[in-house]
């Protein structure tokens, strides 16, 4: 059954890949090189202030839920997702309107009104991405890799389709309202599914709340998500921020868009592993904890090596359905991808170590790569344009691959396994 649901979830990430690929190709054409810039920087900067106001409630609840359920705790899962809900809904209010004012009284690096476009569509955006990850908590996994890998991405696409049917082109402010609407039709599914998924005692009993608990554990997954998110975004924002030529940002955009498509095969299997490793460290059951470890990285790392190897031999001919001007970021989409690939094969070890209660070893890895990301990429790229982003990001993010599975792999063997009543000690 695990080994079906993978396959699945990696059958959602490939039509998801062809399908946001597809509509960054389109808008790269449609906009121009500069265009398509401004809409990057101001989807980068939604997808943070997102991740912000998601408050790490979804990635806690992953933790959460399936041991309320299992534990049959109705009350505490019944007040955990509208804790959840309210406070995501009121921390993307408060992100979005402040936004909105730096929007409209700045002069600064807000000045661009494509953010402020995108600052409206941030409570919608946080909403859907934690509904869904409660879907996935609710031990179903493919309904929510399906709201945010395919609903989502297929109503954005559909959007640009009515706008450039309707005016024969397309503005960079319709491309983000087109991003945001797909946001919204999936926010209407996620709710629709999390209702139908969860246990009807979760629905109807009486909230229990422990509000002080959840919300010092949610702080330090949010923070955590943050950076984590932080590392696959931000080389746009800092090539911004260094005033590096629109172009060359135009081509590091394109490329990262590429190169990242493989890190949905690992989101999207991760929703189905990480209840999965809640139960398995909740009952100490370590040999089955192994074979699931064995089946994921042999199905996710053959996935990871076939992508790289499309890169290498194919990467110059996605890149020029971008455009002729973006074919220069080959060097950089082949560095990202290294950096994506190693990051999705191992992707399971923070979630492990995040697991153990070792929150803030990982939050110190991810700040520390983090830091030398943002360092790297300011001294490469003005260098090396594109090129040199693109180094900086496979250098950081292979790292901190590596770094990430020889911790998880020390603690694995030296304490659970090793005290697990499955292993006979």
């Amino acid at each position: 059954d695990a080994t079906r649901q993978s396959l699945l979830l990696i059958i959602i990430s490939v039509i998801s890949t062809l399908v946001v690929f597809a509509t960054s190709v389109w808008l790269a054409r449609l906009l121009g090189p500069q265009g398509f810039k401004q809409y990057a920087v101001a989807v980068a900067y939604l997808a943070l202030l997102g991740t912000l106001s998601e408050f790490g409630t979804g990635k806690y609840g992953l933790k959460v839920m399936p041991h309320f359920v299992a534990q049959q705790k109705w009350s505490r899962a019944a007040g955990y997702w509208r804790f959840s809900l309210a406070l995501v809904l009121s921390t993307s209010i408060v992100l979005a309107l402040t936004v909105i004012l730096l929007e409209i009284f700045s002069d600064g690096k807000f000045g661009n009104y494509a953010v402020g476009i995108a600052a409206l569509f941030l409570p919608s955006t946080a909403l859907v991405a934690v509904l869904a990850e409660l879907v996935t908590a609710n031990r179903s996994a493919v309904a929510g890799s399906l709201v945010t890998r395919l609903i989502c991405p297929l109503i954005t696409i559909v959007a640009v389709a009515v706008f450039f049917a309707l005016g024969g082109t397309i503005t960079v402010a319709q491309a983000i309202v087109c991003f945001g609407i797909g946001g919204i039709g999936g926010l209407v599914v996620a709710a629709i599914l999390f209702w139908r998924t969860a246990n009807p005692e979760s629905l109807s009993s009486k909230p229990e709340y422990h509000r002080r608990d959840w919300f010092k554990q949610c702080v330090w997954y949010s923070a955590l998500g943050f950076f984590m998110l932080w590392i696959f975004k931000i080389s746009v924002l800092v090539m911004e921020w260094a005033q590096i030529d629109g172009l060359e940002i135009a081509r590091f955009a394109a490329a990262l868009e590429i190169g990242c498509f493989v890190l949905l095969v690992a989101k999207s299997t991760n929703k189905f592993y990480q209840p999965e490793l809640a139960l398995i460290m909740n009952q100490d059951d370590w040999q089955r904890g192994l074979v699931m470890r064995r089946v994921r990285l042999l199905t996710i790392g053959i996935v990871s090596l076939a992508f790289f190897v499309v890169i290498l031999l194919f990467g110059k001919r996605l890149l020029e359905l971008y455009g002729t001007e973006f074919v220069a970021g080959y060097p950089a989409l082949c560095w990202i991808s290294l950096g994506t690939c190693l990051a999705t094969s191992f992707a399971m070890a923070p979630e492990y170590l995040k697991f153990s209660n070792k929150l803030k070893t990982v939050l110190s890895v991810t700040f520390l790569f983090g830091i030398s990301l943002i360092a790297l990429t300011w001294i490469l790229a003005t260098r090396y344009g594109a090129t040199g982003a693109g180094i900086a990001f496979g250098a950081s993010v292979s790292g901190m691959a590596l770094v990430f599975l020889i911790l998880a792999n020390r603690r694995l063997y030296r304490i659970d396994v090793i005290r697990s009543p499955a292993s006979g000690d």
